[in-house]
């Protein structure tokens, strides 16, 4: 971990699985008019950290979660004005009675001005050629900060706030208002060992992100190859050994991954006097980096858990949840499963759609299975759908509702249609209106019965 001589350093989801999702509990009512609660963050206490538990697989990997331009609309907010002259006074006495600027502090370590912050970063992703010597000087083909983000982030699927955390707890140069050459060069820690210097061949903003964020889909996708993973896993306090540490309980895969990158959990002292406004102390035998992970993550995105427990009641009605950024409808009789794909994954709520069915021996089971590769859902009612679906990528999810038998009373049918070029399927109370054969879904045919 780079950082500047005497100047303190941050020492530092595509979908949500069915039953593993935390926000708040809305109460939908069965009417169209049904909307979202609002949101709220509890206050954030050292005793809220799970270290089994840093952050769920549904928001790791979610990687729609900004555009290129919330990215940079981000780092804006974070650093409004660039200190690129450094003519602000450093923290650090000259000798004199007063404080050298920054651009003198920085010359007397090999880091003169002018600065580049991260709002201002280009760099020509093929060439290496960048602006940080030169904040002014235009970079032929070159990306934003931003776009090389939220680029990197949709190439491996992972979170872009997981990427804006994991560059302020390595380096702080998200908010860093005149950035030294190391945090760029080392900006996401990748290929710097506790126990050695950094790999030079990983040097550069660009080679940081891009291989960190390969490395993190990499262990998702290579379960049991490393260290660490979820089940029972000891994890030290410190570099040190003799400081000890504790058995956890990894709970989950992007939890594993985490501690595969920065093996160590926070210890007690590290954890006291946490707050809203305040990552927490350094201490005896302390390490940070998961525990900023968390701090920071919380703070600026909202919760990084999206558990909504195993005891919550069906709904009378599916809604129907909506991404304009995917296309991509979900449907679900959660009230909290809902409120996650609204607040976390970028979904908006379309309406109620039709009727759930009590559990009891007339109720027929919508089981809910998932292809990882395409990000795709299916509801479906019939073994053949289940078993053909799994010989193509799917894994069974659960039940997600009960339904109506076919043949009883008054019961109105759901029909399924399939888009061939997209391999999307929607559901819908029609047989397909002029907007979905427009966009190319054909129908299928009844795929349950509402009543």
């Amino acid at each position: 971990m780079g950082g500047k001589p005497g100047k303190i350093m941050s020492l530092f989801i595509q979908k949500i699985r069915l039953r593993s999702l935390i926000l708040l509990v809305a109460a939908f009512t069965t009417t169209a008019a049904s909307v979202l609660l609002p949101f709220s963050v509890s206050a954030l206490s050292g005793s809220e950290f799970n270290p089994g538990r840093i952050i769920d697989d549904g928001i790791f990997t979610n990687y729609n979660t900004m555009s290129t331009q919330d990215i940079q609309n981000f780092l804006n907010a974070k650093v409004p004005v660039c200190d690129t002259g450094g003519t602000k006074a450093s923290s650090h006495p000259n000798g004199s009675g007063g404080y050298y600027t920054r651009a003198q502090w920085g010359a007397l370590n090999g880091n003169p001005a002018p600065y580049t912050c991260l709002r201002d970063y280009v760099e020509n992703i093929s060439t290496k050629q960048n602006n940080f010597q030169s904040p002014n000087t235009p970079v032929p083909g070159g990306n934003s900060a931003a776009q090389i983000i939220a680029t990197v982030a949709r190439a491996y699927q992972i979170n872009p706030q997981v990427i804006l955390v994991t560059l302020q707890k390595e380096q702080g140069l998200i908010t860093d208002d005149w950035p030294w050459a190391t945090e760029y060069r080392s900006a996401m820690g990748y290929g710097c060992p506790d126990t050695a210097a950094c790999d030079t061949k990983y040097y550069g903003f660009y080679n940081q992100v891009d291989n960190a964020a390969r490395q993190f889909k990499y262990y998702l996708e290579h379960p049991n190859a490393f260290n660490y993973w979820t089940g029972n896993n000891y994890i030290q306090y410190n570099p040190n050994a003799s400081c000890g540490g504790s058995v956890v309980n990894i709970q989950n895969p992007a939890t594993a991954a985490l501690y595969i990158y920065t093996p160590y959990q926070p210890n007690a002292g590290s954890l006291a006097n946490l707050s809203d406004s305040n990552a927490g102390g350094t201490a005896t035998c302390g390490a940070y980096g998961n525990r900023n992970f968390w701090w920071y993550f919380n703070t600026w995105f909202g919760d990084s858990i999206i558990a909504c427990g195993n005891n919550e009641p069906i709904m009378p009605q599916v809604v129907s949840m909506y991404n304009p950024k995917t296309y991509d409808h979900f449907y679900t009789a959660y009230a909290c499963e809902a409120n996650v794909l609204g607040y976390k994954q970028g979904y908006t709520y379309e309406g109620a759609m039709f009727n759930t069915t009590a559990v009891n021996p007339s109720g027929v089971p919508v089981w809910r299975l998932y292809n990882p590769s395409t990000g795709q859902h299916l509801w479906t009612t019939s073994q053949a759908d289940i078993d053909n679906a799994k010989m193509v990528g799917y894994t069974q999810e659960g039940i997600a509702y009960y339904t109506a038998p076919a043949n009883a009373p008054r019961v109105t049918p759901v029909y399924r249609l399939y888009n061939a070029s997209t391999y999307q399927h929607v559901w819908d109370l029609s047989q397909g209106n002029a907007a979905t054969q427009q966009a190319g879904f054909k129908l299928e045919g009844p795929a349950f019965y509402s009543q």
